[in-house]
């Protein structure tokens, strides 16, 4: 679901000075009962980074913080960016909007009930860059991706 219109409106016109994307380690473990194997139980570890959060800071030391706020059973997490992130720096933002959607691209990979891509797009002068977001869940979950603004009393020191 979209909803966040009127937050990223507040971007508009503002000039953002620092992004940082936060990445947490996700680990998937995995048993195997295949007759091959010489133990019972095959264990493997997959550990995948996932940007789980973005934050873009402003001149005026707000910070935007783009997350998933994570409950039980759902995936949600940044996929890629497409464009260069120097292009949102030290310039005023011209245009911020979301799109969401539940189309796959391929319906074989995904085993989820539910799934929403979330497209969050901001242009200057300089270029556009667009955050591509995935989640998947039951269907009971929220595939959402929050927006919230903070007002940082800390200066950033570049």
């Amino acid at each position: 679901m979209c909803d966040n219109k009127k937050i990223l409106n507040e971007l508009i016109g503002k000039t953002i000075s620092f992004i940082e994307l936060k990445e947490e380690k996700e680990e998937i473990v995995g048993f195997s009962d295949s007759a091959d194997s010489e133990t019972e139980d095959d264990t493997y570890e997959i550990t995948e980074l996932h940007p789980h959060i973005v934050s873009f800071v402003t001149n005026e030391n707000e910070v935007y913080l783009f997350y998933h706020d994570q409950d039980c059973c759902e995936s949600v997490y940044l996929v890629d960016i497409c464009g260069d992130l120097e292009d949102l720096l030290h310039t005023p933002i011209l245009q911020a909007t979301e799109e969401c959607n539940s189309k796959l691209p391929d319906e074989g990979r995904y085993c989820d009930v539910t799934h929403t891509w979330s497209f969050y797009r901001f242009t200057t002068i300089k270029g556009t860059v667009v955050f591509r977001w995935f989640g998947g869940s039951s269907g009971y979950y929220s595939e959402r991706i929050q927006i919230e603004r903070v007002i940082s009393d800390k200066k950033r020191v570049m």
